[in-house]
């Protein structure tokens, strides 16, 4: 019989995916002091979930959860990137340089181009 309350693991688990999506938001508008917060309060849920998954065995609806989550975590990187670039070009038009000139492509001359 299943149980009707939720476990440690998915109460963490929702709580972190409410994270990244606070932290999506804060991003596109570049709010530093939303970000600081949800960096910290994603380290302790991290912390709590790596307690709490020592043993490794997932059921196939959390192992779609957990890459819900990965997939979220992975657009967030790609979106401070992105804020990390644009600040870097605004601080160098501001020093009369090329916005472009601080950029590096790896030296095979491949990109990686990501898709949210």
């Amino acid at each position: 019989m299943a149980s009707t309350t939720l476990s440690a693991m998915e109460v963490a688990l929702l709580e972190l995916e409410q994270l990244l999506d606070e932290e999506t938001a804060a991003l596109r508008t570049l709010d530093r002091e939303s970000i600081d917060r949800i960096t910290f309060a994603k380290t302790e849920v991290c912390q709590r979930l790596t307690a709490l998954t020592r043993d490794g065995n997932h059921s196939p609806e959390r192992k779609a959860h957990l890459e819900r989550i990965r997939h979220r975590a992975l657009y967030n990187q790609v979106l401070l990137v992105h804020a990390r670039d644009s600040v870097r070009g605004v601080l160098a038009l501001i020093v009369g340089q090329s916005p472009h000139s601080s950029r590096t492509v790896p030296g095979d001359g491949r990109m990686l181009h990501v898709r949210g």
